[in-house]
């Protein structure tokens, strides 16, 4: 399906601020003018007191002329003694005015500069927006194709997101398509080697009392006689297979037999030969059984994690029985617990390193890591061994190792009460632990933090599993209490093997 791409936005011409400073500037201009008018009238006022200034100091001229009069009189003395004080009071009071209209009119101009200034700053800022915005308005074509490029990019990678997650699916359901084929051609398997030994002890049989009715003709018996004798013993006659049809049996075994191996041989035997992204794989580990279905962590660390345990949200019960805990039970994708029988098959060569990543309930992420660990046999208990420890969490499984694996139907620790019991769980435990990671969700689990000498509330968890490059087996020494038992990586014998031995044996025998 194309993806659909937005239609591109209209551009708005001149904006809305365009017309407010417009009209700020003419604003400014009306005030510059009125300020103008005003220093005008002002510059007028000075002018006339300029004048009365000088009307004034030439005043006391004419009076001293007066009083030189000798024909003045005494009243017209008396006045001119009486004004000219007054008349210096308002020259002082003239000068102070004629200063402050000085000033006035200093600030007039200083305000008038600074209104120019303003006003050509604005202009310059109008100038600098109006070709802001005619760039702005011959980028947006550009800007908007480059939008809708990056829309269908995203489009397109949505479709490979939602291509490569239905291939993902399809995998995994021919993964579990083929691990039903797998056990259906175990089945088969079966079915054709008993099939096979019916059909050869029902030749020895009739080889037998081939045998009996020659004996009995060549001593001149009564043929009726040893005739009855093996017909009493003869199996019904459509049970009997003609010769001719065990050769196409055992073809058709030995072909059903030679495929199987060849699906099996080309799995790998662990997540580390896994090649592409995470998801769930099909992988043959060593010891006799089927292969084993296993989600693997490809981001990790470098990747080629085999996950054999997750806890998330409590929707899986762990409250199990020590059997269901040696098959294994939960989602690959959600909560699961991959099964003892698979650890050990997977562990078993003593080069599988262990990963644990907790998270608590405060969101804070914890990592212990193991540098070996093995899961024994199930005649030992599935008993668990690690070493080499590292990482931000406490060695809490020190505690565990040695320990066979205990649930709740089957008391294996050295406690005086039932561990898996009360925690409703299986694990390894001692006394009863340092480490539960498959209790009871709502009751907590937990793992200690030995430097802080407290626990650590989990919410979260996920055991790993990984195969160290270049690792050769080696032995893995179990605590005083156990033995010490040598692990190899040499393959038991498949059980078909033994079975064709036994065939080749009965057609030699019948030959």
């Amino acid at each position: 399906m194309a993806p659909t791409v937005q239609a591109p936005l209209q551009h708005d011409a001149p904006l809305r601020h365009h017309h407010l400073i417009k009209a700020q500037i003419q604003q400014l201009g009306a005030e510059t003018r009125s300020l103008r008018d005003s220093h005008l009238q002002l510059r007028k006022q000075m002018r006339r007191l300029e004048k009365q200034v000088h009307l004034a100091t030439l005043r006391p001229v004419r009076l001293e002329r007066v009083a030189d009069d000798a024909q003045a009189d005494a009243q017209a003395d008396a006045a001119t003694e009486v004004t000219a004080p007054e008349v210096l009071q308002r020259l002082a009071a003239l000068e102070n005015t004629t200063r402050s209209l000085s000033q006035s009119v200093w600030n007039a101009t200083r305000h008038v500069a600074g209104l120019a200034a303003l006003r050509g700053s604005t202009l310059q800022l109008l100038e600098s927006l109006e070709a802001l915005e005619t760039k702005v308005d011959a980028n947006v074509p550009a800007v908007q194709r480059e939008i809708s490029r990056l829309e269908f990019s995203l489009a397109q990678v949505r479709a490979v997101a939602h291509e490569n997650k239905e291939d993902q699916q399809n995998q995994g359901a021919s993964l579990k398509a083929m691990a039903a084929s797998l056990s259906t051609l175990q089945e088969r398997t079966a079915a054709d080697h008993a099939l096979l030994g019916v059909l050869e002890q029902q030749m020895v049989n009739a080889t037998e009392r081939q045998d009996a009715l020659d004996q009995a003709v060549s001593h001149h018996a009564p043929p009726h006689h040893a005739a009855r004798q093996g017909l009493d013993n003869e199996a019904p006659l459509d049970q009997v297979a003609d010769d001719a049809s065990v050769p196409h049996l055992v073809d058709e075994l030995s072909h059903v037999q030679a495929e199987y191996e060849d699906i099996v041989h080309k799995l790998p035997k662990d997540c580390s030969g896994v090649r592409g992204d995470s998801g769930e794989f099909l992988v043959a580990a060593d010891g006799a059984g089927a292969p084993i279905m296993v989600p693997c962590d490809m981001r990790t660390a470098r990747g080629g994690w085999t996950v054999i345990q997750r806890r998330a949200d409590g929707s899986q019960d762990f409250n199990r029985k020590w059997e269901d805990y040696g098959k294994g039970f939960g989602e690959l994708a959600g909560e699961f617990w991959i099964g003892n029988e698979a650890l050990h098959r997977l562990t078993t060569d003593g080069c599988m390193e262990l990963r644990v990543e907790l998270g608590d309930i405060y969101g804070q992420r914890w990592l212990a890591e193991y540098d070996q660990a093995v899961v024994g046999p199930r005649d030992d208990g599935y008993r668990l061994s690690v070493s080499g420890y590292r990482g931000n969490a406490s060695d809490a499984l020190d505690y565990q190792t040695g320990m066979e694996f205990s649930a709740p139907d089957r008391d294996r620790d050295t406690s005086h009460t039932h561990c898996a019991q009360n925690y409703e769980g299986g694990w390894w435990f001692s006394h009863c632990q340092h480490a539960n990671l498959n209790g009871r969700y709502n009751l907590g689990l937990t793992w200690f933090q030995a430097d802080r000498n407290e626990w650590i509330a989990v919410a979260t968890s996920e055991l790993k599993i990984r195969r160290k490059p270049g690792c050769v087996s080696r032995p893995v020494v179990w605590p005083a209490s156990s033995t010490t038992t040598t692990t190899t990586t040499t393959t038991p014998e498949p059980y078909w093997a033994s079975s064709t031995t036994s065939a080749e044996q009965g057609d030699s025998a019948t030959a």
